[in-house]
């Protein structure tokens, strides 16, 4: 009867966590484990190198879905169970699951997973979730197990991530040239300013998700008025362990900073950052 209880406390926890999480935060491809409604969150996602290992991934991806307790399938709007599973294939461009009853068969692109943020949960004596918005949430018993799972998702993720970030900053700079060139004079609008203000409360009340929004909005009516907006944007974000959309920000701070202190201060963080996905 316990059992029974557990298991059905278990498909509850993935139901919640995917209707809460699913749907509400940015997607595109970066790592981190905001808020967990009260529960406690664990773990950060590392790689073991910059250049990642198909083989290697592919290894520790196996082993970690070997342990796994739970899956539900968004798309399909399925739960699958360990017991149900008939096979597990981790190629090289997707993850394939066979369950035994109706032959069903669930493929996760690698492709696909690039896009989608990682958020790692806990939830007291129930297990641990690495939940893909719009994919798939994975639930494990065992700690390492999901920690290593995770750690591959993400290595999976990272060549793009970099790519992207690449991408966007490239934007950034040929704008930056651009606005240096005009020698525009720098004034912040009293709309960007309310803007900011309202972000920094919102902040205060350590509601990051909202000040973020409210910063990227204030962003959207001028880039280059407010150099200080990007540093506060990469902090919010290293908050809620987005490390990857701080980086990116914090980088275009030091683009826009001319202050040697605070310059030196905004390299110290981006180290501080790269190596808690580096290990």
């Amino acid at each position: 009867m316990k059992t029974h209880h557990h298991h059905n406390k278990l498909i509850k926890i993935l139901l919640t966590l995917t209707l809460i999480c699913g749907y509400d935060y940015p997607s595109i491809g970066q790592a981190g484990f905001p808020m967990a409604y009260g529960d406690q969150v664990f773990y950060y996602p590392k790689l073991s190198a910059k250049t990642q290992d198909i083989e290697a991934i592919k290894s520790g991806l196996s082993l970690s879905l070997k342990k796994v307790v739970q899956i539900y399938d968004i798309t399909e709007r399925k739960i699958i169970d360990a017991k149900e599973i008939k096979n597990i294939n981790i190629l090289n461009d997707r993850i394939e699951l066979e369950t035994k009853s109706k032959k069903n068969k669930f493929i996760w692109l690698y492709d696909v997973i690039k896009d989608s943020t990682i958020f790692f949960f806990s939830k007291q004596n129930a297990g641990y979730y690495i939940l893909l918005p719009s994919i798939a949430n994975f639930g494990f018993a065992d700690f390492d197990a999901a920690r290593q799972f995770a750690d591959n998702i993400y290595a999976t993720q990272y060549p793009y991530i970099n790519k992207v970030r690449d991408s966007l900053l490239l934007v950034f700079k040929e704008k930056l040239i651009v606005f240096k060139a005009s020698k525009k004079e720098v004034m912040i609008s009293d709309e960007q300013k309310a803007l900011f203000l309202l972000a920094d409360t919102a902040s205060t009340k350590m509601d990051y998700f909202s000040a973020i929004k409210i910063y990227i909005k204030a962003l959207q009516i001028d880039e280059m008025a407010y150099p200080k907006a990007y540093a506060n944007l990469a902090l919010l974000y290293a908050q809620i362990n987005y490390f990857d959309y701080a980086l990116l920000c914090m980088q275009k701070y030091i683009w826009l900073e001319t202050d040697a202190i605070a310059l030196r201060g905004a390299k110290d963080k981006m180290y501080e950052w790269e190596g808690i996905i580096y290990y």
